[in-house]
């Protein structure tokens, strides 16, 4: 039997980088199956101040294991087309998921647009 793991991101300074080494290693050690981690691949860590994770880099993450996963299923994966104002890799723009740099950048600030909202309503 094989075991399929989807772990969760690896972040240094927390239990994550410990769990992706060592659940996978003990699963194996007690089963005798073989296990397959599916990963997200590598993703900066840095995060900006105050912020718990680096959230681009964790979409970028899930997005991978996603694709990685329906590719199991043996089926074509259908991805959905670009939609206009998607700020997806505006926090990430030297990587997605096909490789190539893409530096489109949202044009409204959030923090100016709820503000304005607030104070026209």
């Amino acid at each position: 039997m094989t075991i399929y793991i989807i772990d969760l991101e690896p972040v240094e300074s927390r239990y994550t980088a410990q769990w992706k080494k060592f659940i996978p290693q003990e699963l194996q050690r007690l089963t005798n199956d073989k296990v397959i981690t599916i990963s997200g691949g590598d993703v900066p860590q840095t995060t900006t101040p105050g912020a718990f994770l680096n959230f681009a880099g964790t979409n970028v993450y899930k997005s991978q294991q996603s694709i990685d996963v329906a590719k199991l299923f043996d089926s074509k994966v259908k991805y959905l087309p670009r939609r206009a104002g998607e700020r997806y890799a505006s926090a990430l723009t030297n990587k997605n998921l096909s490789n190539k740099i893409y530096k489109y950048f949202g044009k409204v600030s959030l923090k100016k647009y709820i503000k304005d909202f607030i104070k026209n309503n």
